[in-house]
């Protein structure tokens, strides 16, 4: 599986999202650009702050764009890091399911 390898019509995050994962992040959302996104974030152990902004600049464009985006199953870090961040209502991401709160 590639970094960022599309399942059954999901990206699926790699367990890395550290910042050197931006550009390829960036890139295979950009080629995603006008169709609806699910995100699968089950596997992501590590968040970066380039690649938060990349899925937040993302989510920003799909919004205004009206179209479905969404981050389905996110792990505890994932979770954890979007809490950290204040972005777990933008991610429609129960704060219960982040335990640095």
């Amino acid at each position: 599986m590639t970094e960022f390898e599309r399942v059954d019509g999901t990206l699926v995050l790699p367990e890395d999202l550290t910042s050197s994962k931006a550009k390829p992040l960036y890139e295979a959302l950009a080629g995603l650009r006008g169709t609806p996104v699910s995100i699968d974030a089950s596997r992501v152990q590590q968040v970066g702050g380039a690649c938060a902004q990349t899925l937040l600049f993302a989510k920003r464009i799909w919004d205004a764009e009206a179209v479905a985006y969404d981050i389905t199953g996110p792990s505890t870090a994932f979770s954890e890091s979007m809490a950290f961040l204040g972005l777990s209502e933008t991610f429609n991401i129960p704060v219960e399911s982040a335990e640095c709160l």
